[in-house]
């Protein structure tokens, strides 16, 4: 038999046993009570009273530890020597400072009566799951993060929770939210590359900054009517496909980068009630087809729908915008036809580079805006058509970065008669409503699409005449179907 194999044999002899103790413990008498054991004891139960001083032993001292069993234990308060979490006092029922962080355990029972998991407590430990006691009210920052959990459920009786709570939990894939808390923390599931479920409770009113950042495995998300605010890089580089807060009717922001990134994204459907969107808030989401900005923005900030190519503008822009920042629509490189905000004052650099594929633009109904360098840059803007109302032609035609464009009179938009039988009904934009009229019979109903075919509104007059309150509408052109009593029908494309 060869040496090295003799050598291994021997080694193997010699190798203490793996044990599985069980030690009815006095606070800070562990160690003593473990002696030689502690490096080959592979499960420990701990009953009695235990302390910082004991757990800093269990998560330094037992390399070999897989199972740790503290249910039958009480965390009392510490007072002594300086640990390696340079603190010399813990309190009672509370799962100290960094306590097991880094712990091999694969499996741990907490005590029933804690009712704190300090910060870092169980962060970068192997376990894969564990239960939190139901007398748990708070979760101090960054406590399970870096983990090895595949789920966790948050009982109600968790009242606080801490800021990357969960942050890099690789494996993490399911979480049971029952909390009783009214936000996401900052960076709680920051990294969460595996995490597909999470089920917010209907308590939460803010989802904070980096809340799911990186969560490439999360495709949906039931968005709870509560919410009122989205903070900064939220859902960055997540794997959301959609994000519906049509019901969040609190909702009136979302923050910086909130969705940046997010490149399965293809629809965000958010209240009229939002007044704020912040900068970068859906750069380079190349499958984004339906955001619908709502009334109250009035500025689109710098970055804000960088590359968002497959963008429908039709079902995107309001007339209560009146500024684009810098680079904010840079990369719209397959729009043939744009329809600018009829109140734009400001127009950022860069916010339209590279509009390579765009031929037709229709310009504000005002005098031409403020601008930045290079707006258009990378646009062959002699052969883009500039439309704009016959009184600002010449206006247009001599303001720098308007005037390369060939700038022509607007010609309005045709009606399209659906039914020739319906030659007495008109509808036209006045002011802030849509008018309709019938000079036969009464008007049964009118239905307002987008271009799109979504429909929008619909009205059953059953009278000669009906106004429709558009002042919150958002887009330039819908097309309207107009139905009267006997059948006959028009239906009319109308540009705001």
């Amino acid at each position: 038999m060869k040496l090295h194999n003799l050598l291994a044999i021997a080694a193997l002899a010699l190798a203490p046993a793996a044990q599985a103790l069980t030690i009815d413990n006095t606070a800070g008498n562990l160690a003593s009570s473990l002696g030689d054991a502690a490096s080959t004891t592979t499960a420990l139960i701990v009953n009695g009273e235990i302390d910082a001083a004991d757990l800093q032993t269990i998560c330094d001292e037992m390399p070999s530890l897989r199972m740790l069993d503290l249910s039958g234990a009480k965390v009392v308060a510490y007072s002594g020597d300086v640990l390696r979490t340079s603190n010399a006092n813990a309190d009672a029922n509370t799962l100290p400072l960094f306590s097991l962080a880094g712990c091999k355990a694969t499996s741990i029972t907490l005590p029933s009566t804690l009712s704190t998991i300090d910060e870092g407590a169980l962060a970068s430990t192997s376990i894969t799951s564990i239960t939190i006691p139901a007398s748990v009210t708070s979760i101090g920052l960054g406590a399970f993060s870096g983990s090895s959990l595949t789920s966790i459920t948050l009982p109600a009786t968790v009242k606080e929770i801490g800021s990357h709570a969960f942050a890099q939990c690789k494996n993490l894939a399911t979480v049971t939210w029952n909390a009783s808390v009214t936000e996401v923390p900052a960076a709680t599931f920051d990294g969460c590359s595996a995490l597909t479920t999470v089920t917010l409770p209907s308590t939460i009113a803010a989802i904070d900054s980096a809340a799911f950042k990186g969560c490439t495995a999360l495709a949906t998300l039931a968005v709870p009517a509560s919410l009122k605010s989205v903070g900064d890089a939220a859902f960055q580089g997540s794997g959301l496909t959609a994000f519906n807060a049509a019901d969040a009717k609190n909702l009136k922001s979302l923050g910086a980068w909130a969705f940046a990134d997010c490149v399965s994204l293809t629809e965000v459907v958010v209240p009229d009630e939002v007044s704020t969107i912040g900068r970068g808030v859906f750069f380079e989401d190349p499958a984004l087809a339906v955001f619908v900005i709502p009334s109250g923005v009035t500025e689109i900030p710098d970055l804000a729908l960088t590359g968002d190519r497959a963008l429908n503008p039709d079902q995107t822009w309001g007339q209560s915008v009146t500024t684009i920042g810098d680079y904010a629509l840079k990369d719209w490189d397959t729009i043939k036809k744009f329809y600018l905000p009829g109140n734009l004052a400001a127009i950022g650099t860069g916010a339209m580079e590279n509009w390579t594929s765009i031929e037709e633009l229709y310009g504000p109904n005002v005098e031409p805006s403020a601008t930045g360098e290079d707006v258009w840059a990378g646009v062959d803007q002699a052969n883009v058509k500039l439309y704009v109302e016959a009184d600002l032609v010449d206006a247009y035609k001599a303001a720098d970065q308007w005037k390369e464009f060939n700038v022509q009179e607007v010609s309005g938009v045709n009606d399209i008669k659906a039914d020739q039988k319906a030659s007495g009904i008109t509808a036209a934009f006045e002011g802030t409503n849509l008018e309709i009229a019938s000079v036969g019979e009464p008007i049964a109903q009118v239905s307002v699409f987008d271009t799109a075919g979504r429909c929008w509104t619909v009205a059953n007059p059953k009278a000669q005449t009906a106004t429709m309150d558009a002042s919150k509408w958002t887009l330039r052109v819908y097309i309207v179907t107009v139905t009267l009593t006997d059948g006959t029908t028009a239906t009319f494309k109308l540009a705001r």
